[in-house]
Protein backbone atom coordinates (compact mmCIF):
# COMPACT_ATOMS: atom_id res chain seq x y z
CA UNK A 1 0.00 0.00 0.00
CA UNK A 2 1.15 3.45 -0.72
CA UNK A 3 0.68 6.45 1.28
CA UNK A 4 -2.33 8.03 1.82
CA UNK A 5 -3.00 10.64 -0.69
CA UNK A 6 -5.67 12.50 1.77
CA UNK A 7 -5.19 11.23 5.41
CA UNK A 8 -8.81 13.00 6.08
CA UNK A 9 -10.98 11.45 3.28
CA UNK A 10 -9.17 8.13 4.41
CA UNK A 11 -10.18 8.54 7.84
CA UNK A 12 -13.52 9.57 6.64
CA UNK A 13 -13.93 5.88 4.65
CA UNK A 14 -13.14 4.22 7.83
CA UNK A 15 -15.26 5.69 9.91
CA UNK A 16 -18.64 5.07 7.32
CA UNK A 17 -17.17 1.35 7.38
CA UNK A 18 -17.62 1.09 10.93
CA UNK A 19 -20.59 2.80 11.30
CA UNK A 20 -21.99 0.28 8.61
CA UNK A 21 -24.54 -2.23 11.78
CA UNK A 22 -25.22 1.31 13.27
CA UNK A 23 -27.23 2.83 10.50
CA UNK A 24 -28.17 1.31 7.45
CA UNK A 25 -27.73 3.14 3.79
CA UNK A 26 -23.89 4.01 4.43
CA UNK A 27 -22.73 0.81 2.51
CA UNK A 28 -24.58 0.68 -1.14
CA UNK A 29 -23.96 -1.70 -3.82
CA UNK A 30 -23.69 -1.23 -7.60
CA UNK A 31 -25.10 -4.13 -10.12
CA UNK A 32 -21.56 -5.66 -11.08
CA UNK A 33 -19.84 -6.38 -7.43
CA UNK A 34 -23.64 -7.73 -6.28
CA UNK A 35 -24.11 -10.08 -9.33
CA UNK A 36 -20.56 -11.32 -8.62
CA UNK A 37 -21.59 -11.95 -5.02
CA UNK A 38 -24.72 -13.75 -6.21
CA UNK A 39 -22.94 -15.92 -8.20
CA UNK A 40 -19.88 -16.86 -6.27
CA UNK A 41 -20.56 -16.65 -2.99
CA UNK A 42 -24.59 -17.53 -3.06
CA UNK A 43 -24.46 -18.05 1.01
CA UNK A 44 -22.71 -14.72 2.00
CA UNK A 45 -25.09 -11.68 1.67
CA UNK A 46 -23.93 -8.17 1.67
CA UNK A 47 -24.42 -7.50 5.51
CA UNK A 48 -21.59 -10.31 5.87
CA UNK A 49 -19.52 -8.40 3.26
CA UNK A 50 -20.38 -5.41 5.32
CA UNK A 51 -19.42 -6.59 8.31
CA UNK A 52 -16.32 -8.61 7.19
CA UNK A 53 -15.09 -5.11 5.61
CA UNK A 54 -15.55 -3.50 8.87
CA UNK A 55 -13.70 -6.04 11.21
CA UNK A 56 -11.22 -6.23 8.89
CA UNK A 57 -10.79 -2.54 9.06
CA UNK A 58 -11.24 -2.15 12.59
CA UNK A 59 -8.43 -4.89 13.13
CA UNK A 60 -5.70 -2.87 10.86
CA UNK A 61 -6.50 -4.35 7.49
CA UNK A 62 -4.90 -2.19 4.63
CA UNK A 63 -6.96 0.22 2.62
CA UNK A 64 -5.37 1.21 -0.60
CA UNK A 65 -6.27 5.00 -1.63
CA UNK A 66 -5.57 5.02 -5.77
CA UNK A 67 -6.57 8.80 -6.97
CA UNK A 68 -9.54 7.95 -9.88
CA UNK A 69 -9.14 8.69 -13.27
CA UNK A 70 -11.67 6.74 -14.49
CA UNK A 71 -14.63 8.50 -16.31
CA UNK A 72 -17.65 7.24 -14.62
CA UNK A 73 -16.25 8.10 -10.82
CA UNK A 74 -15.46 11.85 -12.28
CA UNK A 75 -16.80 13.08 -9.08
CA UNK A 76 -14.86 11.08 -6.43
CA UNK A 77 -11.56 11.92 -5.81
CA UNK A 78 -10.24 8.30 -5.00
CA UNK A 79 -11.37 4.50 -4.91
CA UNK A 80 -10.63 1.85 -2.38
CA UNK A 81 -9.79 -1.27 -2.32
CA UNK A 82 -9.57 -3.56 0.08
CA UNK A 83 -8.41 -7.24 0.35
CA UNK A 84 -10.00 -9.50 2.34
CA UNK A 85 -10.62 -13.48 2.91
CA UNK A 86 -13.92 -14.46 3.00
CA UNK A 87 -14.26 -17.93 3.41
CA UNK A 88 -11.74 -19.94 1.43
CA UNK A 89 -11.39 -16.95 -0.77
CA UNK A 90 -9.48 -13.84 -0.90
CA UNK A 91 -11.71 -11.18 -2.33
CA UNK A 92 -10.90 -7.93 -3.75
CA UNK A 93 -13.16 -5.48 -3.34
CA UNK A 94 -12.83 -2.16 -4.71
CA UNK A 95 -14.88 0.91 -3.37
CA UNK A 96 -15.56 4.83 -4.04
CA UNK A 97 -16.66 7.30 -1.37
CA UNK A 98 -19.24 9.28 -2.08
CA UNK A 99 -17.92 12.33 0.10
CA UNK A 100 -19.99 14.82 2.23
CA UNK A 101 -19.18 17.52 4.52
CA UNK A 102 -20.04 15.22 7.45
CA UNK A 103 -18.78 11.76 7.91
CA UNK A 104 -21.97 10.41 8.60
CA UNK A 105 -23.81 11.71 5.25
CA UNK A 106 -20.82 10.00 2.90
CA UNK A 107 -21.93 6.65 1.34
CA UNK A 108 -18.87 4.12 0.41
CA UNK A 109 -20.11 2.31 -2.80
CA UNK A 110 -19.22 -1.22 -3.67
CA UNK A 111 -18.14 -0.95 -7.71
CA UNK A 112 -16.37 -4.06 -8.14
CA UNK A 113 -15.88 -7.38 -6.67
CA UNK A 114 -13.60 -10.34 -7.56
CA UNK A 115 -11.29 -13.17 -6.40
CA UNK A 116 -7.83 -11.92 -5.92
Amino acid sequence: MGKPKDRAALECYRQVLLNWGHVSGYIQWKRLPLAWLSSNLPNVGVRLVHQLMAEYVASGGEIDQIEETRPEYVACRFHYDLRLPIGERRVYIETVLDEADEPEDCTIWVVNMHDE
